[in-house]
């Protein structure tokens, strides 16, 4: 495997962004190594981003929309566009948000060690990460990947590189193997621990993964702020219950029930702790009761593997 003969799929989940969305697929067209296809998943957009990308799709052979019926929110749309990229025959599939710019040089950053060592390894290979910043040029606190527990043994084929636990779907690089291993994203997330759940689900399944400072990207959220109990507030409560469940949920399949258990109360002692009103409160203790229930590891699917 070498830096030209492989082939690399790009996907980008969007949602009523088409602005964004034009400077993102702008972004990526314009890489030092550019990606052998787009993969854009539309959740259902209505401000005209199907008839935008169904005219880009017409003029462009590496643009591949996929128009879903209804927004099932970015564990949808990493489910499906994570499936066709790999339908497309990709080693390696590259995600994004549609408000994510990388630098011209972000994939190819993480394109060379991924060979190097998947070549070294013989192929066993997780998925790697990119440095996430903010507008300002500040880390993204949101999208920090946290390290595996041996993440200073980094890898003899890439200096400097750190072994990560899990990472966000903001620009990580995943293996062709990693997703015969593990399967796609639980869709039935919605929103929010998709992406820790998956790429934790990597790891889990005995493929190293590495963060590349080389590889940049920048993630033009309104705030520079990661997901903390303070900042609840009513319009955001949606996302927040799933959060909640999926938190719980998560807790639950890697620990158990006492984990799972020992999860609620520390969101019941966040929330206390932040002076969430009660009104709030409730819904989302309820959300993690939901979560201790929630079996999502019945709803993962995998690709299918013909049989000669």
């Amino acid at each position: 495997m070498d830096l030209t003969s492989t082939h690399v799929a790009c996907v980008i989940v969007t949602y009523n962004r088409l602005g964004l969305l034009k400077n993102t697929v702008a972004a990526v067209t314009a890489q030092t190594r550019k990606p052998e296809t787009i993969v854009i998943v539309d959740n259902c957009s209505t401000d005209g981003t199907r008839d935008w990308l169904q005219h880009l799709a017409s003029g462009r052979s590496d643009i591949m929309p996929v128009f879903l019926d209804t927004n099932i929110g970015g564990a949808g749309g990493f489910h499906h566009g994570i499936k066709r990229a790999y339908e497309t025959g990709a080693d390696w599939i590259w995600t994004m948000d549609d408000d994510v710019f990388p630098q011209d040089d972000a994939l190819e950053q993480l394109l060379e060690p991924a060979i190097r060592i998947a070549n070294h390894d013989m192929g066993r290979i997780g998925f790697l990460a990119s440095q996430v910043n903010w507008r300002d040029g500040c880390r993204h606190v949101m999208n920090t990947p946290h390290p595996s527990a041996d993440w200073w043994y980094g890898h003899p084929e890439c200096p400097g590189c750190i072994r990560l636990w899990n990472a966000s779907f903001v620009s990580i690089l995943i293996s062709r193997i990693a997703v015969e291993r593990v399967g796609y994203p639980v869709k039935e997330f919605f929103i929010w621990f998709d992406d820790v759940e998956y790429t934790r689900r990597i790891y889990g399944a005995g493929l190293t993964s590495y963060y590349i400072e080389s590889s940049k990207v920048e993630h033009v959220t309104p705030a520079n702020q990661g997901v903390e109990y303070k900042h609840i507030v009513q319009k955001d409560l949606w996302k927040w219950k799933y959060g909640v469940r999926n938190h719980v949920a998560l807790s639950r399949a890697e620990g158990g029930k006492l984990r799972a258990l020992a999860t609620i109360g520390n969101i019941v002692r966040l929330m206390w702790a932040h002076d969430v009103p009660l009104r709030l409160q409730i819904p989302l203790f309820w959300a993690g009761i939901n979560g201790f229930f929630f079996n999502y590891r019945k709803c993962i699917t995998y690709p299918v593997t013909e049989i000669p």
